[in-house]
């Protein structure tokens, strides 16, 4: 995925995505390539913008901050999520979003 190369949200993307259930996952790599950590969490989006999109994280009510890349939020396939780092609850995500 090329980040900020997706355009922008449209009204109708942005009024679907405001308030939805998001499921994150964030790969971080190192300088070499090669694979640092990994991030997983879900939450609500608070706020969609031109240069960002908040998710108050359900794990411990923060915001998060991600980029707004339109092609990367994508609805979530039915069925149950077991997030790694979330003892074992299963979630009903409305879209999911891996960056």
């Amino acid at each position: 995925m090329h980040m900020n190369q997706g355009g922008k949200f449209s009204d109708e993307r942005v009024a679907a995505l405001l308030r939805s259930h998001l499921l994150v996952g964030i790969t971080y790599l190192r300088p070499d390539g090669g694979l640092d950590r990994h991030l997983q969490f879900h939450g609500t989006v608070e706020s969609v913008g031109e240069d960002v999109v908040a998710v108050r994280r359900a794990d411990n009510g923060e915001i998060f901050t991600l980029p707004p890349e339109p092609g990367a939020y994508r609805p979530a396939p039915p069925g149950e999520y077991r997030l790694k780092n979330d003892r074992g609850s299963r979630r009903r995500p409305g879209l999911h979003v891996h960056l």
